[in-house]
């Protein structure tokens, strides 16, 4: 045969052995007692001394953490004794091959595979308890590996439903949880490296959570500009902007884009109640803002509970100025618009620029819709 296709002498392993205490206790227990019996003089021997450092060489697809958990489970088994575990991989161990129970084992597995016999069942195996627990032992191999003992110990109700379930018996229910904490461990680092792949590539892309401090860059608001769009407009749909998507938590790379298409919009709407009233005409006692004031307030996300608390002060002030107006539908809207982006930065700021509240500067009904527009007091 080719050396370049098996460089190395093949491991020998025992089927029905693997099937009655694992494939990995049976792997390292046939590698031992070859080791043992390749350094006897007379070629009998049980016993033998090496470190974890010379197994993890001839057996590189282990490591000292992983040779420590098999080599504790063929202690638990009686099938080997060991002088000591070792704490660092060059420390040498000595190691006894307890031969006849191995002997036994091979034996009796093989019996049993013959009369298609449960194996375990007929070695003295067990069924998980309702109340198992991993022992000491256990728990330092598993700290041993990196993996956080209250992890594991959350698994353990689990690890006993499922066995419980496949009504299965075993000789090492230690060994069989080590194994499934280690899977469930790895698991979870996998997916916690996924999500975080996944959040930088969001980040990476340009996508971002809607900011307190949003403002549209120059480019959207010279868009909107050349639109018509009056600029005070543009600046009092900013905090109704900014409220509505943080409240919404949804992550974008085109706010702007966003914001052009929210402001092109609620200015045909604005622009649209305004061309519709061209008479003057004094305040009714029974006035009420049309439908369409509501529809273009709350395409700003404005409350329309909060607008129509609004409309009896509205009406007795204007009723008392006893003034004309071509429009009472677009005043009330400024007027709707202001007092709430004006309660807007109160909640968020307190106190205005010149050190008092914002309601403490001139009333919206005592100014003119032009100064209502060109206002910007409330804005900080």
């Amino acid at each position: 045969m080719n050396d370049s296709v098996l460089p190395e002498r093949s491991i020998a392993l025992s089927p029905s052995l693997a099937a009655s205490i694992g494939l990995e206790e049976a792997l390292l227990l046939q590698h031992l007692q070859q080791f043992a019996l390749f350094n006897s003089a007379n070629g009998q021997a049980s016993s033998g001394s090496c470190s974890l450092h010379s197994l993890s060489t001839q057996l590189p697809f282990w490591n000292a953490a992983s040779l420590r958990r098999i080599l504790q489970s063929l202690v638990d088994l009686g099938m080997l004794m060991l002088d000591q575990m070792p704490d660092s991989e060059q420390q040498a161990f000595e190691f006894t091959l307890q031969c006849e129970r191995s002997e036994r084992k091979i034996a009796a597995s093989t019996q049993a595979a013959h009369t298609q016999a449960t194996p375990a069942a007929s070695l003295g195996g067990t069924r998980i308890p309702p109340n198992w627990q991993p022992g000491a032992s256990v728990l330092e191999q598993i700290r041993a590996q990196g993996i956080d003992a209250e992890f594991a110990l959350a698994e353990v109700a689990e690890f006993i439903l499922y066995w419980q379930e496949r009504n299965e018996i075993s000789h090492s229910w230690s060994s069989k949880f080590l194994q499934h904490v280690t899977r469930r461990w790895q698991h979870k680092l996998q997916s916690a490296a996924e999500q975080a792949a996944r959040k930088n590539q969001q980040t990476d892309n340009g996508y971002s959570g809607m900011q307190r401090g949003w403002q549209p860059n120059q480019d959207a608001v010279d868009i909107l500009l050349r639109m018509g769009v009056n600029r005070n407009f543009i600046d009092d749909a900013i905090p109704e902007f900014v409220l509505h998507w943080r409240e919404r938590g949804v992550e974008q790379k085109t706010w702007n884009s966003k914001f052009v298409n929210h402001i092109k919009y609620q200015w045909a709407k604005y622009t649209h109640a305004m061309a519709n009233e061209t008479d003057p005409a004094p305040m009714q006692e029974n006035w009420q803002p049309q439908q369409k004031v509501y529809d273009v307030l709350a395409l700003a996300n404005i409350d329309e509970n909060f607008a129509r608390q609004l409309v009896p002060e509205f009406v007795m002030y204007w009723r008392e100025k006893n003034e004309l107006h071509h429009s009472w539908n677009t005043k009330f809207l400024q007027f709707v618009k202001y007092q709430w982006a004006r309660n807007y930065r109160l909640e968020n700021n307190g106190e205005n620029k010149h050190g008092g509240r914002a309601n403490e500067q001139r009333k919206t009904r005592d100014r003119s819709l032009v100064e209502d527009l060109s206002d910007r007091s409330w804005a900080g």
